[in-house]
């Protein structure tokens, strides 16, 4: 736990970091349009700050929220006065960068007392700003939502809906905790980066799909195929909400938060072993006409009998492990790196001349050795050896160690050729291997398929 609330932290460091040359720059400028821009800077610390339970932060962020709100509504720039003490949170928010994350909790107490001020000013400015009318309206106050932060949750929920559907799938006919641990860590990341965000609605969905993972594990309930139709049925939820665009996500849910309030209290009947089926679109003709639907009956049967001892009997499927972490990478930055890659693999072919250049220096080289030693005969003929005997034999050992180093230049230069003509092979496959995703990405609804089509057709 310790450990978890120390990589939170340093997800709130980060969140601050990353902000805080905006915090500066909307506060020099304190422009109206700035100031909208610093709303959703501070709506994204504050709910960083909330997870990390950091409430003196949560509390700042809030009353700056409202005179954020109040300035931009007014349409009024920020006084020298104002630019002041926003100047003083960015230097406090400075300070919790400035230490490790595990000692951010104490530098908040350290500086609770300045923290409190700042709170009480700004809740001061907006109560003595605003005419009496509209102090008794403070749910105008607008909610600020991180389009980043946002992004990220699409980004969670796409990875997550694909573990969970298909795991659920496979859960169904082997119930191990090996199989159902994965699945509530999925339903545990999403609550997270929902409650990041601040859409508290698909919190408490998350929320309850994973206390019902969580009982199944301790063995406080058995899963059934009707727990699995309601965890599927949630996970559904979350990939409509994932296929929506950032604008489109709060309006998204507002239009299905009766669907999510109706579902997080199904699972939440079903922790108790209350299990209640939600109605299925595809029944409701068949009660218009009277006609039971057939499968009404026998289910309760499949609820009563569930064979879960003989399937735990298997352990030798639990090493089947999820594949290796993905990394998400935008198709413009892969499709830059696929071209350099393609640079690098041409400018390792232009390599090769290079050698012929170094061959040609040893060709030039051995002329000038067989010119040295026809002077050398020239001069033995001529009777002068011994004057020139010394300029001769320094010659000749300047030759040589220029030979010596010739031949280890073509040496090494064809063992570098070959490497980075390899490499540069090497990198522009992984590249394009990057590119192509696997099969299975576009394969990973058909067990869900097969599994409805099944339970549709009772066989």
């Amino acid at each position: 736990m310790k450990m978890q609330n120390t990589v939170l932290l340093d997800i709130f460091k980060n969140v601050i970091k990353d902000n805080l040359p905006k915090i500066e720059s909307a506060v020099t400028s304190g422009s109206v349009d700035d100031l909208k821009s610093l709303g959703s800077v501070v709506q994204a610390i504050r709910s960083a700050a909330k997870v990390v339970s950091v409430t003196p932060v949560v509390d700042l962020c809030k009353s700056l929220e409202g005179f954020i709100s109040r300035s931009v509504d007014a349409g009024v720039r920020l006084s020298e006065l104002e630019q002041n003490f926003f100047s003083t949170v960015a230097e406090l928010l400075s300070q919790f960068v400035a230490v490790e994350a595990a000692d951010i909790p104490e530098a908040v107490a350290d500086n609770n007392s300045v923290i409190k001020d700042l709170s009480d000013h700004f809740e001061k400015a907006v109560t003595a700003a605003l005419p009496a009318a509209v102090k008794e309206e403070p749910k105008k106050q607008k909610v600020f939502f991180d389009p980043v932060l946002v992004d990220l949750f699409k980004i969670e929920l796409e990875s997550h809906t694909k573990v969970l559907e298909k795991g659920l799938v496979e859960a169904e006919g082997e119930t191990s905790n090996e199989k159902l641990e994965p699945l509530m860590r999925s339903a545990h990341s999403i609550k997270g980066a929902a409650r990041i965000v601040g859409i508290h609605q698909a919190v408490g969905l998350a929320h309850a799909m994973e206390d019902v993972l969580s009982f199944a594990i301790k063995g406080e309930i058995k899963l059934t195929a009707d727990h699995i139709d309601l965890l599927l049925k949630g996970n559904d939820l979350f990939k409509v909400i994932a296929e929506l665009p950032v604008d489109g996500i709060i309006p998204g849910i507002e239009e299905k938060v009766g669907e999510i309030n109706e579902l997080s209290s199904l699972l939440q009947a079903a922790q108790k072993g209350e299990m209640v089926k939600p109605a299925r679109k595809d029944t409701a003709p068949a009660a218009e006409t009277g006609a039971p639907p057939p499968q009404s009956t026998p289910q309760p049967e499949a609820i009563a009998a569930p064979p879960q001892p003989p399937v735990q009997q298997q352990p030798a499927k639990q090493e089947k492990k999820e594949d290796a972490l993905f990394v998400r990478v935008l198709a413009e930055n892969l499709n830059r790196l696929l071209g350099l890659a393609g640079e690098i693999k041409i400018q390792a072919k232009f390599t090769k001349p290079f050698r012929g250049y170094l061959l040609a220096a040893k060709q030039t080289f051995r002329e000038a050795t067989r010119i040295e030693e026809s002077l050398e005969s020239r001069i033995e003929e001529m009777g002068v050896t011994q004057d020139l005997a010394g300029e001769l034999d320094g010659m000749r050992e300047v030759l040589e160690r220029l030979e010596w180093s010739i031949n280890m230049m073509i040496d090494k230069f064809d063992v570098f050729s070959r490497n980075i003509e390899r490499l540069s092979d090497s990198l522009g496959n992984q590249v394009v291997e990057s590119k192509m995703r696997p099969i299975a990405d576009g394969l990973h609804g058909i067990p869900r398929m097969v599994r409805e089509l099944a339970k549709d057709s009772g066989k």
